[in-house]
């Protein structure tokens, strides 16, 4: 094998890096700019507007473009409301997807933070969104069709098991976060009423006992 001189060995290897961080590059411009707003679109295309869109008994139809804006601009949205609210889980989530999502539109996007971007946000992001179009098709093609139903339930299952499939996720999602939020406002409260500093305070006895004084000194 011929011997390659040592200037083209570094010539080479500055080659392969920059040719690895073009397919990242390529690679997650493809998930952030194509690929996931056309999955988030059409989802939603599915989820709220072909039920009030299409009339009973006909198919409806999807354009790619439409869905695609559609759901640009609802990542778009998502990142400003997922920046504003990066404070209140600052603590809880400090090498999370908030901080890389927050200091990549901050300060800019390396190669670095653009794979953990990529490992934290983008790709469960679309896996996400791509099971909630996955699983419920396959439920209404394969599953739906062998239980024997009429053509009039079998059209009705399929036009509302997107929205069906959406509804119990934020279902999942949100009565976790009530919750969270209502225990931690009884904390809150709890804490202004009976605490004074880390002491607990006991208004009722403290009460007595000026009712207490006060008969005394009268």
């Amino acid at each position: 094998a011929l011997a390659v001189p040592r200037p083209w060995r570094a010539v080479l290897s500055a080659f392969r890096r920059q040719a690895w961080a073009a397919a990242a590059w390529a690679c997650a411009a493809g998930l952030w700019v194509a690929l996931l707003p056309l999955l988030v679109g059409t989802l939603f295309d599915l989820a709220v507007m072909v039920p009030l869109r299409a009339p009973r008994g006909h198919t409806p139809c999807c354009f790619p473009v439409q869905a695609w804006a559609i759901g640009l601009l609802y990542l778009k949205v998502f990142c400003r409301m997922a920046c504003l609210g990066r404070g209140r889980h600052a603590e809880r989530e400090a090498d999370g997807w908030r901080r890389h999502l927050a200091m990549a539109l901050e300060e800019g996007v390396t190669l670095e933070r653009l794979g953990a971007l990529t490992r934290s946000l983008l790709a469960p992001m679309t896996a996400v969104v791509a099971l909630l179009l996955a699983a419920p098709y396959a439920l209404s093609r394969g599953v739906l069709p062998r239980l024997g139903l009429d053509p009039f339930a079998h059209a009705w299952c399929r036009r509302y098991v997107w929205p069906t499939g959406v509804l119990a996720l934020c279902t999942a999602e949100v009565v976790p976060a009530v919750r969270g939020w209502a225990a931690r406002l009884h904390d809150c409260v709890r804490d202004d009423r009976y605490l004074i500093g880390r002491r607990l305070n006991n208004h009722a006895k403290h009460a007595g006992a000026e009712a207490e004084r006060e008969r005394q000194g009268g």
